[in-house]
This record gives C-alpha cells, structure tokens and sequence, in this order.
C-alpha cells in the first residue's frame, strides 16, 4: 500500500496530541542541524503566518516609514517585545524585518523618481 502525503498527513492529525509529539521529536531527533534549522523556519513561518503575520508587518512597515534610520535588528527586537513572541523567534523576526524594510526602501525608490 503506497500512502500519499495528504493520507499521511490525515493519520498523524488522527493521532492523540501526545503521539503526535512524539513523532515531531522523534522527525526532528533524526534530522541534521541544517535540515533542522529548515524546518525550524517553515514551521515558524506556518505558526505566523495568519492574522498576527500581518499585523506584525503592517507595523513594521509603519516603524520603518516613521523612522527609516532604524535597523532591521532593532525593529525586530522591538516587535519581539512588542507582540511578546518568543525569542526563539528572533532569527525570523530580523529576516522578516529586512524583507518589510527592502519593500519601503523600494517604495521610497519609486517615490523620488
């Protein structure tokens, strides 16, 4: 019997909370560090990215149209504290805050041309 990843997905989620987690470690026990770290940044990025992942943008893109001169570290610190996530979350955060503040300078760009 071939099982398609939707049917693997369905039995792991038919699975009781605690199995579920065992298999999560026991995936993650097994991976190497890059692959770790990989899906590490996809499964944060699945966790962020509903309502909260656009709040957290729009607000960013606000910081950076207010004040441009700050880092992309800085605001990402700062939108750790401000919507209390995780630090674990920091790698994300300051990526996620290079993207928003490439977008302004690009919209910047286009202003003054």
């Amino acid at each position: 019997m071939k099982l398609t990843i939707q049917q693997f997905i369905e039995f792991i989620l038919s699975l009781s909370k605690s199995d579920r987690l065992k298999i999560i470690s026991g995936v993650f026990r097994e991976l190497s560090e890059t692959e770790k770290k990989e899906a590490y940044e996809v499964i944060t990025k699945q966790y962020l990215k509903n309502e909260r992942l656009s709040r957290i943008d729009a607000w960013m893109e606000s910081i950076f149209t207010k004040h441009y001169d700050y880092t992309p570290y800085k605001v990402a610190m700062m939108g750790l504290n401000y919507f209390r996530i995780n630090r674990k979350m920091k790698p994300f955060m300051i990526a996620y805050a290079r993207k928003v503040k490439a977008r302004v300078r690009m919209r910047r760009k286009l202003k003054e041309a």
